[in-house]
């Protein structure tokens, strides 16, 4: 008597592979999302730090920091950070990172607002004016 033999997966075996996928699957895009986003904080970062040496570049020159926001660049490097420079006074400014709108960054919930000063201290919050988070973002 001849046994004839099947060949391929049962219905079973490929739930199991599927259920698996679907687990790995869940477990790396959130990662890989919260990554990204990490990563695209940098962005902000170098555009504030530059604008900071702007900033002290114009000093050395003025004397003041007032008038010399002109040289500082409106947009981050790639793109997902607007800059601006404000409280600006004879000896002290603050510099702003937010992200741009149509960008995926505004999704960084807990990074949204950072902030560099003229003596190099680092801030950020969830909003302007909330609490800070620097300690996740910088």
């Amino acid at each position: 008597m001849q046994t004839r033999r099947h060949t391929g997966f049962t219905l079973i075996e490929v739930m199991i592979a599927l259920a698996i996928l679907g687990i790995v699957l869940a477990i790396a895009i959130p990662n890989y999302s919260a990554y990204v986003m990490e990563s695209r904080r940098i962005d902000g970062q170098i555009a504030l730090r530059d604008a900071a040496q702007r900033m002290e570049r114009c000093r050395t020159q003025s004397f003041t920091y007032v008038g010399c926001n002109a040289n500082v660049s409106a947009i981050s490097p790639e793109g997902y950070y607007q800059i601006s420079v404000g409280q600006i006074a004879a000896n002290a400014f603050t510099a702003t990172a937010t992200p741009v709108a149509n960008e995926s960054q505004t999704d960084d919930e807990s990074c949204l607002v950072m902030t560099l000063d003229q003596t190099g201290r680092t801030d950020s919050a969830a909003t302007a004016g909330g609490a800070s988070t620097a300690d996740i973002c910088w």
